[in-house]
């Protein structure tokens, strides 16, 4: 790691913006003047997004992410264009217009069910359950949610899957205040709808006992409802 991106990294945490946005210029300019190709600027370009969404300036990040995704599309980098689809998805949410973050989403998840990396695919299961929410398809929502904690509590991505369980019991105690009980369907019923034919497969291929699959995630389901219940 160079001086620049070491800088970078501490302007990152420290969120100072405007500066994440000069220092990425100064590294792409960099690259560029050794001879790096237009793939890895655009890998480059691409961290530009954050800064930029946390400014406020939503129309310069989609310009650039519709960018990079041309680049990422054209080398057919995969594993970019599904973190470009997923950004894209996030600015449009932001912008107050779900039903187009669903269906960028939809795009991500589609790409990403071609790659081995799970937990982009957990991610992109939890977006959607966030944005059908936003647009009132609680059914919608609560399939994502569980082929996400699947996904989850079947690669063991512990972190990923307190998030998920943080969202769920948010939906259970909004779903009590309006005088409903918010429940997740059942595994076998989510795996027989071709829309998660990706997670059927993948739970199949690494030997899954769904029986055991849908314990788990009952106790944990149980236990974040107690939890919402008390207040926690």
């Amino acid at each position: 790691m160079g001086a620049l991106e070491i800088l970078l990294a501490a302007r990152l945490a420290l969120e100072h913006w405007p500066e994440c946005l000069q220092l990425l210029e100064e590294i792409e300019a960099t690259q560029e003047s050794l001879g790096e190709g237009k793939h890895e600027l655009a890998r480059t370009r691409f961290n530009r997004y954050g800064p930029l969404l946390r400014l406020g300036h939503l129309d310069d990040a989609k310009r650039l992410l519709e960018d990079c995704l041309g680049v990422f599309r054209e080398v057919d980098d995969l594993a970019n264009q599904a973190r470009a689809l997923t950004a894209l998805a996030d600015l449009w949410d932001e912008s107050g217009d779900s039903s187009q973050a669903v269906a960028l989403e939809r795009q991500a998840l589609a790409v990403s069910n071609r790659l081995p990396a799970l937990a982009d695919r957990a991610i992109s299961h939890g977006n959607l359950s966030n944005y059908l929410g936003r647009l009132g398809d609680l059914e919608g929502m609560a399939q994502q949610s569980l082929a996400a904690i699947a996904y989850d509590v079947t690669t063991n991505h512990r972190q990923d899957l307190a998030v998920r369980l943080e969202n769920l019991a948010v939906d259970m105690r909004r779903a009590a205040a309006g005088g409903s009980r918010y429940e997740l369907p059942r595994l076998p019923d989510l795996l027989a709808r071709p829309e998660f034919t990706a997670l059927k497969e993948t739970l199949a291929a690494g030997g899954v006992d769904l029986v055991e699959l849908q314990s788990t995630i009952d106790a944990l389901v149980e236990q974040v409802r107690s939890q919402a219940e008390a207040g926690g």
